[in-house]
């Protein structure tokens, strides 16, 4: 995990490192789990995986389980945590093509990610879970450079924390893949369509805002959740400064639109100290929670090192002692 070489960047997302600082930012560049060496700069596909390898996955760490005994059952959906004198010896789930099917186990971790998790809970019984979470939502300013063609850049190679603290926002060059990126312009401003093929030369700033933790999971996976006037607050200076960030960059005033916000990560269903303890265990004995559920507020911010911490030091606790 580390910085990228300019050339791997790319010109595009530099150029408005420059100009943040420029205008009186703190723009650096950011850590990122990206090879360099298999990177191929200009083609980017990261928001989709990356074909050559290039961006970690925790594909990684299921490799090194296989090699060490562990089972991967696939076409499986846990459904429910099997649950005796209030302690957990178990799941029920549903197999393709066998039905039901019983794992057995002296210890259940649930890692089924910020609503999945929380739906498996809400069937177990423990109907305290869903209430209020945060998705860190999430807009795109864009406008269309009339020399840099930063379209198919790595997303988020450098960024600005500056605003995080006091202004609850984090800013970052970031565009929608092509295809991504018409059907966002349908949903914001149908009338452009016809920027779609200037896809190369578009420029865009994130902004990323920490939410409220509002809303509700339901057990059958449905979801209701609003942005707060605070959010949009949050979201709107984002925009504002993206806004002048591009102009300053050598992007046209008129070309320059903004994306319908969108949820990146939902996380805060099984908060910290609210449906798990310290060590992420729940009030069910030999129950765990290990992904973005256990969060106990919206950070704004990738969340993949922090689930990576989490679970190392899980493990370790669970580790057997010798």
């Amino acid at each position: 995990m580390k910085e990228l070489p300019d050339d791997v960047i790319g010109e595009g997302s530099l150029h408005l490192l420059e100009v943040g600082n420029r205008l009186g930012m703190n723009w650096r560049k950011l850590d990122k789990f990206v090879d360099p060496k298999l990177c191929k700069p200009r083609y980017c596909n990261c928001m989709l995986g990356c074909p050559r390898g290039a961006k970690w996955t925790s594909k990684v760490f299921l490799e090194e389980a296989l090699g060490h005994g562990a089972t991967i059952v696939d076409s499986t959906k846990v459904e429910q945590v099997v649950i005796r004198n209030n302690t957990a010896v178990g799941v029920r789930a549903w197999k393709r093509g066998e039905g039901e099917i019983i794992f057995e186990a002296e210890k259940v971790i649930l890692a089924a990610g910020g609503i999945g998790t929380l739906v498996i809970l809400k069937n177990s019984g423990l109907c305290e879970a869903g209430y209020g979470f945060f998705c860190d939502p999430l807009v795109f300013t864009v406008g269309f450079h009339p020399r840099l063609k930063p379209g198919f850049e790595l997303p988020m190679t450098v960024g600005t924390f500056d605003f995080w603290d006091n202004e609850g926002c984090f800013l970052s060059p970031v565009v929608d893949p092509w295809m991504s990126f018409g059907i966002e312009i349908l949903k914001a401003k149908p009338s452009r369509i016809y920027n779609w093929a200037r896809y190369a030369r578009a420029m865009g700033i994130m902004t990323k805002a920490k939410d409220t933790l509002e809303g509700t999971i339901f057990a059958d996976e449905r979801f209701s959740k609003s942005l707060t006037a605070q959010d949009m607050r949050r979201l709107d200076k984002g925009i504002a400064i993206s806004r002048k960030m591009l102009i300053e960059a050598g992007c046209h005033p008129d070309s320059i639109w903004v994306t319908k916000p969108r949820g990146a990560h939902p996380g805060g269903t099984c908060r910290i100290g609210k449906i798990v303890n310290s060590d992420l265990e729940t009030e069910v004995k030999n129950l765990y929670v290990c992904d973005a559920s256990v969060i106990p507020d919206s950070v704004a911010a990738p969340v993949v090192i922090t689930l990576v911490a989490l679970g190392k030091r899980l493990a370790d606790k669970l580790e057997p002692t010798p």
